[in-house]
């Protein structure tokens, strides 16, 4: 039987007809030949990674001076391995904070307000 890209077999060479590789979730786990699977890493991840609980990954990630430094240092160290980026739209809907400003001006193309949003911008 041959080898069907929506049942994910593989060929002798591991990738499936069309040229594409296992484990990427945004194709249906299938991503184009020849480039690195990609699966974000979550803190739980680095966590484990580092021996310690969820709580403590966080509060290193966030910058909390309440974490001995060896242990900070184990939790940096799989953060930096495990190429660890927080998800920030996940944290401003655990936050309920996005950080974002929306400016709302009259006419984009009057030098005036452009200026007014030009300061804004650069003090945020």
């Amino acid at each position: 039987m041959p080898d069907s890209p929506s049942t994910g077999e593989l060929s002798p060479h591991g990738t499936v007809p069309g040229g594409l590789m296992p484990d990427s979730p945004s194709t249906g786990g299938l991503s184009p030949q020849g480039t690195v699977p990609t699966t974000r890493r979550t803190l739980r991840d680095v966590a484990e990674a580092a021996g310690v609980s969820l709580s403590t990954a966080s509060r290193v990630s966030r910058g909390a001076a309440s974490v001995r430094p060896e242990v900070r240092a184990r939790v940096l160290d799989a953060i930096e391995r495990l190429g660890y980026q927080p998800d920030r739209a996940a944290r401003s809907i655990r936050t309920g904070r996005s950080g974002v400003v929306g400016y709302v001006v009259a006419d984009v193309a009057n030098p005036f307000f452009a200026a007014i949003v030009k300061g804004a911008s650069a003090t945020t």
